[in-house]
């Protein structure tokens, strides 16, 4: 399960004063005074992560509505092998198609899509959550704009794309969210998309 998280220094001055979130509570009708929370309810505050009303802090900064979302993607750049860098018989033979040989996947953004608008868009970015709660890394060497996700099940879903790259959606969205792994199935890969086998 996800646990919300922040520094104590931000958690100490949310139970002190809610001054810089008293906007979005009021929006959301939900008091503006901290002694009415308790500390994992100042979490969801202070992180812009509100499970029970079912709310969320995107890229922009402004909040979706979960309930509200039907699909999720994400951008593919670059895929790194276990044997390192390929020949050309290596390409002839198909070892770049099968997903047993991938080491790495690198992705630069992840986003949900949602059934209606909201600040005048339908495509939200949440990349920046998902790195904040380790379900992305940053990528070294080649790729330091691009987020790492290792290869740990090497396996497809519907036959589409690596369930690695699925792994974030199912944790955040539906995980925390929902409980439920299977809530948001509808998932697309984009950028340099592969066909595994």
């Amino acid at each position: 399960m996800l646990r919300l998280k922040t520094d104590d220094r931000r958690l100490k001055q949310a139970e002190h004063s809610l001054d810089n979130y008293s906007a979005n509570l009021l929006k959301f009708g939900m008091s503006d005074k901290s002694s009415d929370y308790t500390e994992q309810e100042l979490l969801e505050i202070i992180n812009g992560i509100y499970k029970t009303k079912k709310k969320l802090l995107v890229g922009g900064d402004y909040f979706i509505d979960v309930n509200d979302i039907i699909s999720a993607e994400c951008e593919l750049v670059k895929v790194t092998y276990k044997k390192g860098k390929l020949s050309s018989k290596d390409y002839q033979d198909g070892y770049d198609k099968k997903i047993r040989n991938v080491n790495t996947f690198h992705v630069s953004d992840y986003y949900v899509i949602t059934k209606n608008p909201h600040s005048g868009n339908h495509k939200h970015d949440i990349t920046t959550v998902l790195l904040k709660y380790g379900l992305l890394k940053n990528s070294r060497g080649k790729f330091p704009r691009a987020f790492s996700i290792k290869n740990d099940f090497p396996s497809l879903v519907n036959d589409e794309y690596p369930r690695d790259l699925f792994h974030p959606i199912k944790k955040f969205i539906n995980g925390f969210f929902f409980e439920d792994d299977h809530h948001i199935t509808d998932f697309k890969v984009t950028g340099n998309v592969l066909k595994f086998e």
